[in-house]
């Protein structure tokens, strides 16, 4: 699925480990909660992964 995201200001990179806000704008509907794992992928590559903190509307 494609989506859009957001990072904090002077988070284009980050290293391993860090945790870092992130909001993600999906390009279509899908059934989410609160403690949902995700992944990031860039091709075939895990680039990150996550827990959804927040549903937002």
């Amino acid at each position: 699925m494609s989506a859009t995201h957001e990072l904090r200001k002077g988070g284009e990179r980050e290293m391993p480990g860090h945790n870092i806000p992130m909001t993600i704008t999906l390009n279509k509907a899908i059934a989410l909660h609160k403690g949902l794992r995700f992944s990031v992928r860039a091709g075939e590559h895990t680039v990150g992964i996550g827990v959804v903190t927040e549903v937002i509307e």
